[in-house]
């Protein structure tokens, strides 16, 4: 039987996976489910709705002679060292889970047809509670030989975040090399902690340190809805010129894109004394392993 964070288990919650997400009976002894974290949740519920949500592309033109074998190799190692590459996820009457799937040889699509068309492609299909696993790779061969011309990575956002995603391509290359890749904790252990944590105790710590602050509100509620307004908002800057800039003050280029949005903030609302929500990479987190 699968092996629900101990803290927050439900055998109700995995009997209802069970009967509409794993029909696979024999199998269920080699899952292991858990609940989303509360910002993988955001994430996914956007994409059920709009599948093609928050799913980034890259690709790679290979000017070398790449296998087949070396890419299922090298994809198939990257699942067995990350854990998250092997994470489905799904709905509930609970919320969103996940599904953590056992490691299996990587399923790669290859198309003879037109590049631009076969990505385009890749990145409509979006992802979904019926995807297995929440990123895709596909090949282009060549039309002039049986050489694979491009490589296409399509990925959903509840995977990965800026800190980490260098260094998960990073393993993919040296795993295309042939090079080993290190093996990080599982994700479970962050779903662990979040669900361990006192959330009266965060609600208390944001009263307190809020108290006497007070200002209008750039989103306002719209009416008939319990849901706040929103505004989109198009910036065209050189991201070369940003890091040139991040550079000359020894801070991140998400330093600046925050200092802008602050003085943005202040311009609008006419005030010195401006707040607003930022979402953090959580490897603060007191446990092993949080920071990889």
């Amino acid at each position: 039987m699968s092996k629900f964070v101990e803290l927050i288990g439900s055998q109700e919650i995995f009997d209802e996976i069970r009967s509409t997400w794993l029909r696979d009976v024999e199998a269920l002894e080699k899952y292991d489910v858990y609940p989303a974290t509360p910002l993988q949740a955001n994430l996914v519920a956007q994409s059920f709705q709009e599948k093609d949500s928050y799913v980034m592309q890259m690709k790679w033109e290979i000017t070398g002679a790449v296998t087949m074998d070396q890419f299922q190799r090298a994809v198939t190692a990257l699942k067995e060292a990350h854990t998250i590459f092997r994470t489905r996820f799904v709905p509930t009457s609970a919320g969103i889970y996940q599904i953590l799937t056992p490691a299996a040889d990587a399923v790669i699509e290859v198309s003879e047809g037109n590049f631009d068309e076969f990505a385009a492609g890749q990145l409509s299909k979006g992802f979904g509670p019926n995807d297995a696993h929440w990123f895709r790779v596909g090949l282009v061969k060549s039309l002039e030989s049986d050489r694979f011309s491009h490589f296409v990575l399509t990925m959903h956002h509840v995977l990965y975040d800026g800190w980490c995603l260098q260094s998960l391509l990073g393993d993919l290359f040296k795993a295309l090399d042939g090079e080993q890749i290190r093996q990080s904790p599982p994700f479970k252990n962050v779903v662990q902690y979040v669900e361990s944590r006192d959330k009266s105790e965060g609600e208390k710590f944001w009263k307190e340190y809020l108290d006497g602050w007070s200002g209008p509100h750039l989103f306002s509620r719209v009416e008939g809805s319990d849901s706040p307004g929103s505004f989109i908002f198009h910036v065209d800057q050189d991201m070369d010129l940003l890091a040139k800039v991040a550079s000359r003050y020894h801070v991140t280029v998400a330093s600046v894109s925050k200092a802008a949005w602050t003085l943005a903030l202040r311009t609008f609302l006419q005030m010195d004394d401006v707040v607003f929500g930022n979402v953090v990479s959580g490897r603060d987190m007191e446990f092993p392993g949080a920071d990889r």
